[in-house]
């Protein structure tokens, strides 16, 4: 069932017009040119409420309706998944350079152990074989 809101009617010609439906504020856009020279035209039309639940009786725009619907929810759902991946690209990137730092940071500490032990070790062989080269001295200056 529909509900007539409101009328607009009127005559144009050549010159065009503008057709409006105060109540409504719908217009309808007659352009210079788009009626014949010579020829006066009626144009009228109405408003409507649908006060019904029914789909749309013309099943192009149902259909198109309904393309757009599944157009719009893959554009969003594809949207989603590019910010999702380049989202998971940084935390992945976050993550590795933290990981790559932890590593080199262990790997450094292991290094710098390493060398120390290296180090110390050469030093107490050195402290060792001075030991031994005084006592040698010493030992020989007794006989």
């Amino acid at each position: 069932m529909h509900t007539v809101v409101a009328t607009a009617r009127g005559v144009f010609n050549s010159n065009g017009g503008v057709l409006s439906s105060i109540e409504t504020g719908v217009s309808i856009i007659i352009p210079q040119g788009a009626i014949p020279e010579g020829i006066e035209q009626e144009i009228y039309f109405k408003v409507c409420r649908d006060n019904s639940i029914l789909p749309p009786l013309d099943k192009e725009k149902a259909n198109n309706e309904q393309a757009n619907n599944a157009n719009n929810e893959q554009a969003y759902n594809a949207n989603n998944e590019q910010a999702n991946n380049a989202n998971n690209e940084q935390a992945n990137n976050a993550n590795n350079e933290q990981a790559n730092n932890a590593n080199n940071e262990q790997a450094n500490n292991a290094n710098n152990e390493q060398a120390n032990n290296a180090n110390n070790e050469q030093a107490n062989n050195a402290k060792q074989t001075n030991l031994t080269t005084t006592s040698y001295n010493n030992a020989r200056r007794k006989v």
